[in-house]
């Protein structure tokens, strides 16, 4: 028997806390990028979530075995893109640019995904959402040039920028996979055997880093960061969004996603002495358009976050 599903008034709570949760990892693993190598991060981040979901999931996922095992390369797909490659590019991103211009450079996933289910999956995309689409890139643009493009020819493009431009068209694409879950399959089976394969992948990236760049520190500071990521910010973040989608739907749950940049910027701006400038704002702003035409096309979008 399922739990009860939570009220309206509580579902917009767990969304909030869904996107609090997932912006609070963002300005985290910038806050202690000198101290916890990305990959390490990643890897004790789904170690520890699997570890801790499994004892709760075992069940579930031996019932629908002989589904796991005939979408076992959909699920591996789901974790290599979305946990083990998306959050290695974004802790190393971190380790490279600013939390603004990672949280503002994420903020454009929902615009993104329409057009890689346009490139991939053949979905129709209109007009307005090409033009949406455009428009967001076109702010991301000023991002990561800083405003200022002719510059880039001297000086480049940010490093950090760009990874993290990889990151969120890994996101975009897991995103778009989210919506083929085979209808046998549970969402939290679907979760925790995503996981499994995700710290598979991630394992050979991370004792890579261990032996030629750093070790993990094994101190409280890192351990309370584990603790965080994996717990709020992969379980309970994820649990929470997942509830919520059953009482109000993917379409209004997804909009939530646009909290992070904010949350995140906030938080960068109050706690790590981060500065905007002109061009954030005008890029936020062209971002925030090209998301009003892309949302409001007339066309169920859907979206996860991270």
């Amino acid at each position: 028997m399922s739990p009860k599903l939570p009220s309206h008034n509580l579902a917009w709570v767990f969304l909030a806390l869904s996107s609090m949760f997932w912006a609070g990892n963002i300005v985290l693993a910038r806050a202690l990028h000198a101290d916890i190598p990305p990959i390490a991060l990643n890897f004790w981040r789904w170690a520890v979530a699997l570890a801790v979901m499994l004892p709760f999931t075992v069940g579930l996922v031996r019932a629908q075995w002989p589904a796991v095992r005939r979408e076992w390369r959909y699920l591996a797909l789901l974790g290599f893109t979305g946990m083990a490659a998306f959050h290695s590019l974004q802790y190393t991103a971190l380790n490279l640019t600013t939390a603004v211009n990672v949280s503002l450079i994420l903020a454009i996933t929902p615009v993104a995904i329409p057009l890689m289910a346009w490139m991939f999956w053949g979905d129709r995309m209109t007009p307005r959402q090409g033009a949406g689409i455009l428009l967001s890139f076109l702010g991301v643009a000023a991002i990561v040039t800083r405003g200022d493009p002719m510059a880039v020819l001297s000086h480049g493009l940010a490093p950090g920028d760009l990874v993290e431009v990889a990151a969120m068209i890994l996101w975009s694409l897991y995103s778009t996979l989210v919506r083929w879950r085979p209808a046998d399959l549970h969402p939290n089976t679907v979760l925790v055997c995503s996981m499994a394969p995700a710290v598979l992948f991630i394992l050979p990236a991370y004792l890579w880093e261990t032996a030629n760049v750093r070790a993990m520190p094994m101190d409280w500071q890192s351990l309370a960061m584990i603790a965080y990521v994996s717990l709020m910010a992969s379980v309970a973040a994820f649990i929470f969004f997942n509830r919520a989608v059953e009482v109000v739907g993917p379409t209004r749950a997804g909009l939530f996603i646009h909290l992070i940049p904010m949350f995140a910027t906030g938080a960068a701006v109050a706690f790590l002495g981060e500065r905007l400038f002109l061009y954030h704002a005008v890029g936020a702003a062209v971002i925030a358009a090209g998301l009003y035409l892309t949302t409001t096309a007339g066309r169920k979008t859907r979206s996860m976050e991270a």
